[in-house]
């Protein structure tokens, strides 16, 4: 039972591995077609690729799943591609663009839609979150040790990047740029993601020794789906 479990925990761990090969290309396809990244967050990759670094290192340290680590090196890889293509647009975009006369800025008015206030107020206290993470980390190390310290610092992160993203959509009140099938996608790699884990043993101290990379993929893909939900709303209320 214990080599059916492992084949299974293998296999799904492939699996999510898959998914994440495909999930970036559409949203690169997307920024290459439109030449252009300016729907993206550059705090929402930022953060993502500093939670791959920790993935990595708790991953190593704590001699987890080969396809775990595989994965967390491919985020990296792909996280710093992202990174690259939206500055790389940016600054083309930026040396390409005449100036705009002053008297046009002072005449616009700046506008707040009222639906992005409580994910502005989310955002704000997810960096208090993090900050006050980051005071207790000498607190924390002790305890749980750094392996495990580095895969809760990676949960952390890869929680909150999807934060700065849903507040851009909101304010913008629009997913314009956005792949959808980037998000979907990275629902379906965390949740393939979670069950090899979990076919791999349910031993609570295996259980204890994964659950940083659970609550990680888990939370993820809570916010991943509340964009997906950003997707339905702004394109029904664009299209109207």
């Amino acid at each position: 039972m214990n080599h059916e479990e492992n084949i299974y925990a293998t296999l799904t761990g492939w699996v999510s591995i898959l998914c994440w090969i495909v999930v970036f290309t559409p949203q690169i396809y997307e920024n290459w077609k439109n030449k252009t990244g300016e729907s993206l967050s550059l705090w929402f990759l930022s953060i993502w690729l500093l939670g791959d670094v920790f993935n990595i290192i708790g991953i190593i340290m704590e001699n987890l799943l080969f396809t775990m680590l595989l994965l967390a090196i491919y985020y990296t890889l792909a996280d710093a591609f992202l990174i690259f293509q939206v500055f790389h647009y940016r600054g083309t975009n930026a040396e390409n663009d005449p100036l705009l006369p002053f008297s046009n800025v002072d005449d616009e008015e700046e506008t707040v839609p009222a639906d992005c206030w409580l994910f502005s107020r989310l955002l704000w206290f997810s960096i208090v979150g993090i900050i006050i993470f980051a005071l207790l980390s000498g607190f924390i190390i002790p305890l749980v040790g750094f392996a495990q310290y580095t895969g809760w610092c990676s949960a952390i992160l890869y929680i909150g990047s999807r934060i700065p993203q849903i507040v851009k959509n909101a304010q913008e009140q629009s997913v314009e740029g956005l792949s959808l099938a980037m998000f979907m996608f990275g629902v379906a790699g965390n949740a393939t993601y979670c069950l090899s884990i979990f076919l791999q043993s349910t031993e609570m101290d295996y259980i204890r020794l994964n659950l940083p990379w659970l609550v990680g993929s888990g939370g993820t893909m809570i916010f991943d789906i509340i964009i997906g939900f950003q997707f339905l709303c702004y394109r029904n209320r664009n299209r109207t």
